[in-house]
């Protein structure tokens, strides 16, 4: 039990390092406020989403050789949300598998 202790202690004291700096940000395009453990840059850029072109909008950070990131678009028609997911998920995996 101690050792279970010990371990979540350490977890805890990780999580509140200098280098991982918690803040609320806002992200105001969505409506929707991200806890990120660093200050995000933030960009927006037109897409291609389901065949029809988006702004994308986009913040963050790295910090302890992570990235941290949340990004939204606005459709114009509801109707396309399951599609423009789904283009949007083969791009982030095509992406993760090229080549550095």
């Amino acid at each position: 039990m101690k050792i279970i202790l010990g371990m979540a202690a350490l977890a805890i004291l990780a999580a509140c390092s200098p280098a991982l700096n918690w803040r609320q940000v806002s992200l105001a395009e969505a409506g929707l406020v991200a806890s990120l453990p660093c200050k995000p840059d933030r960009v927006e850029r037109a897409v291609e989403l389901a065949g029809t072109s988006v702004t994308m909008h986009m913040m963050g950070c790295e910090a302890e050789g992570a990235t941290f990131a949340v990004a939204c678009a606005r459709l114009n028609d509801p109707a396309l949300a399951g599609a423009a997911l789904t283009h949007w998920r083969a791009a982030v995996m095509a992406g993760m598998r090229a080549p550095a």
